[in-house]
């Protein structure tokens, strides 16, 4: 449950930005503010990319909150966990092992 408030709690400090970002994006592109350099970029190119990367960010984590809630409806906390719980110790250093035999071709070396 702790998870899913955080993942709440993330979304909504996104969204946030993503609507603040939208003004400043909207306020360069109707002054038509340019960088203070040699190229003069017009400022709203960057802003753009910038914002599109927060609105991207904003749509996973609502579909990520989504599906994660959606699994503690239906009652199937185990989805949920592996979702937006953290992994235990163990999980993580069998994972990096797995990785690491893969990239040596699968072949354990004794030391």
């Amino acid at each position: 449950m702790c998870d899913l408030i955080a993942i709440a709690a993330l979304l909504a400090f996104a969204s946030l930005v993503a609507w603040h970002g939208a003004g400043v994006l909207a306020q360069s592109w109707q002054l038509g503010a340019r960088s203070n350099s040699a190229l003069a970029v017009p400022l709203s190119i960057p802003q753009a990319l910038w914002w599109l990367g927060y609105v991207g960010f904003v749509v996973c984590a609502a579909l990520l909150l989504l599906r994660a809630g959606g699994a503690m409806l239906a009652g199937d906390l185990a989805a949920a966990n592996r979702l937006i719980g953290a992994r235990s110790i163990e999980e993580e250093a069998a994972d990096e092992l797995a990785n690491a035999l893969a990239a040596r071709g699968g072949k354990a070396t004794a030391s």
